[in-house]
């Protein structure tokens, strides 16, 4: 019993001494950026924290996010809102790492608080940047390995999160031969020639059967997923291995 008290009484005073410390974070607005949440569970209070945190990060940094070709600031200033928050809101649970949480009070009426420095803002976006550089990297070794599967969902990846880089149009990239090239223009310009690569001929044919032979560049594909029009549907997914692959015709 006396046991059961004493950890109660920590429990009570760290408590006091994280909303003590909680009350100075979130007045001091110069420093730092600050959420809380509320809910029936940790888990419930800790997403609504995290959901203000994105918010008023994404307030933040919007007057430097960089509008790519395709994309538009025409619209209200809600609708721009709205456009910066979908990048930043990228930044989930997993990836907003360098992020404090305290816990105010516990279930059932669950308090979270959530806050970061302004000084890690920087370091979120370089991060996510290392992982573009990382990505692109893969695939790469995809391509040259003749692993086309690889190397178009490692592009399509990098190209993804290229674009919730606040200047993703500064982002450059040396290749393995030694080219240097902006990503924004080269990520769709080397998927677009992997598949201009890409050749299919059929090998044999039994009945509604067909066996085909992909190539790239005139080697066999070592690997890529694949899928086709029967003039009905589209096929499930399928899978060339060592440059051999299946068709299967619709009766008829």
């Amino acid at each position: 019993m006396k046991r059961l008290f004493i950890i109660l009484f920590l429990s009570f005073i760290s408590v006091i001494a994280f909303g003590q410390q909680w009350d100075q974070i979130k007045v001091d607005t110069q420093n730092y950026i600050t959420g809380e949440g509320w809910g029936d569970t940790i888990d419930e209070a800790d997403q609504q924290a995290l959901s203000s945190l994105i918010s008023k990060l994404s307030v933040v940094v919007s007057s430097n996010f960089e509008m790519l070709e395709g994309e538009s600031r025409e619209g209200s200033t809600e609708d721009y809102k709205k456009y910066i928050e979908s990048k930043i809101n990228t930044y989930s649970n997993a990836t907003l790492t360098n992020t404090e949480i305290f816990i105010l009070s516990n279930e059932p009426d669950a308090h979270v608080a959530r806050w970061i420095k302004r000084s890690e803002i920087e370091r979120i976006f370089e991060g996510r940047k290392a992982k573009v550089i990382e990505y692109i990297t893969n695939a790469e070794k995809g391509e040259q390995k003749g692993k086309l599967d690889d190397a178009l969902r490692n592009y399509y990846w990098a190209f993804t999160l290229l674009k919730t880089l606040q200047h993703p149009s500064e982002v450059k990239y040396t290749t393995f031969d030694g080219q240097e090239h902006l990503l924004v223009s080269w990520i769709p310009e080397k998927i677009n020639e992997i598949f201009e690569g890409i050749t299919v001929s059929i090998i044999s044919r039994d009945g509604d059967n067909l066996e085909l032979f992909f190539t790239y560049k005139e080697k066999p594909i070592v690997s890529l997923d694949y899928t086709y029009f029967d003039g009905g549907r589209w096929s499930n997914i399928y899978s060339a291995k060592d440059g051999k692959g299946v068709l299967e015709l619709a009766p008829g």
